[in-house]
């Protein structure tokens, strides 16, 4: 494992650990996380740090989120399904 994974992972944990505290249901946990960690997936693919991310790069991965789900369920997602879980990420590693 690199030690950008490691870090992410460590980040999920973390994030996971905030959702459990804040009181998210298990259920509704692990959407957010696998939902975090396809955000982290994405900022690695593009070489943009986490303590880097700007509005622009979460605009981005929302934009390449909307069209993949599209692509894989012949319409779009009810609105703020994807958007939600990289905004609390963003927000909780701030």
């Amino acid at each position: 494992m690199s030690s950008d994974q490691s870090c992410n992972e460590s980040l999920l944990l973390l994030f996971d650990v905030h959702l459990r505290t804040e009181g998210y249901a298990q259920k509704n946990s692990r959407v957010y996380i696998a939902q975090a960690r396809r955000f982290l997936e994405y900022l690695a693919k593009h070489n943009i740090a986490v303590a880097d991310t700007e509005l622009t790069d979460v605009s981005r991965y929302l934009r390449n989120e909307r069209q993949r789900y599209r692509r894989n369920h012949g319409h779009l997602p009810k609105s703020g399904y994807i958007a939600w879980e990289a905004h609390r990420l963003v927000v909780y590693t701030r």
